[in-house]
């Protein structure tokens, strides 16, 4: 028959558990929570370019000119107003930090791809292990409640 553990033993194994639960959990919740955050961006940025897109493409078809357009020209920070005389052409963002020159009805149809890639594969497989590490989390943390418990219990008697 095995030996009832002490309060020390009990205590070592909280000390384990919270040290896991502080150094490697907590920092892999952060990660993948940031990641998602980073593809849900994505994702938004992506449909906003299909927005964009599609209005020139209604403009192109109905020999309407564009007006002047906010344009970015460095990460966000700094923007001008630009006209574009030819517009049945665009650069798009492809990944890997390549752009690709793409007529307006090869970026939508690239667009939608991309959209439905990162949906269906990149954030669903980010949010499952944010989900996993979670659930981790309370297991640890029911394994600690339970070890304080019987320490307490030990004390107790």
């Amino acid at each position: 028959m095995a030996a009832e553990p002490d309060a020390k033993e009990i205590q070592q194994k909280i000390e384990t558990y919270s040290t896991f639960v502080e150094n490697t959990l907590r920092p892999d919740l952060d990660h993948t929570s940031k990641a998602v955050k980073e593809t849900e961006l994505e994702v938004r940025e992506y449909q906003e370019l299909r927005t964009q897109l599609q209005e020139l493409q209604q403009s192109a078809e109905n020999g309407k000119e564009l007006e002047p357009k906010l344009v970015d020209l460095g990460h966000k920070k700094v923007f001008c107003q630009a006209t574009v005389n030819d517009t049945s052409t665009v650069f798009v963002h492809v990944g890997m930090g390549f752009h690709a020159e793409l007529l307006v009805p090869e970026a939508l149809v690239f667009v939608e791809k991309r959209i439905r890639f990162l949906e269906a594969q990149v954030l669903s497989i980010r949010v499952s292990r944010t989900k996993e590490v979670e659930q981790h989390i309370l297991s640890s943390e029911v394994i600690l409640d339970q070890l304080v418990f019987e320490l307490k219990k030990i004390r107790i008697n």
